[in-house]
């Protein structure tokens, strides 16, 4: 069985802005290690929502550019995602319906959860047709 290694945000930030070179070959190797069997990484779902964060606020990078990293990340060999079908969702209804990703995430995560009604005041839940704002 393979070695599984956490993996943090800064990894995938740092190999997709290529903006601090020693990083950026860091996370190369990284990836590549993947890549050669040569472990596993772990994604938490909060690494996806921070780096499409990272990439939106920061970076200033358009939702196709983010949404074509998001989905490359999803393809890597190796690589354990953290409630995976949610991101994909997730993703999918942040490019559909012009919302945030944790938003996104949040309403996915919810109906999973066998909650269609959400308390909140955040309006962006009304673009989402399987969740109620209570």
């Amino acid at each position: 069985m393979k070695e599984r290694i956490y993996a943090d945000t800064n990894i995938f930030i740092r190999f997709f802005a290529d903006d601090m070179p020693e990083q950026t070959e860091i996370s190369k190797k990284i990836l590549k290690g993947l890549l050669e069997d040569k472990y596993e990484l772990y994604l938490c779902d909060l690494v996806f929502a921070e780096i499409v964060y990272v990439l939106e606020s920061y970076y200033k990078l358009d939702k196709k550019d983010i949404l074509d990293k998001m989905f490359a990340i999803l393809k890597f060999k190796n690589l354990v995602v953290e409630n995976k079908s949610i991101i994909i969702e997730a993703l999918e209804i942040y490019n559909e319906k012009n919302i945030d990703f944790t938003d996104a995430y949040m309403a996915c995560h919810a109906r999973k959860a066998g909650c269609n009604k959400i308390f909140s005041f955040d309006k962006d839940f009304t673009r989402i047709n399987f969740l109620k704002i209570l």
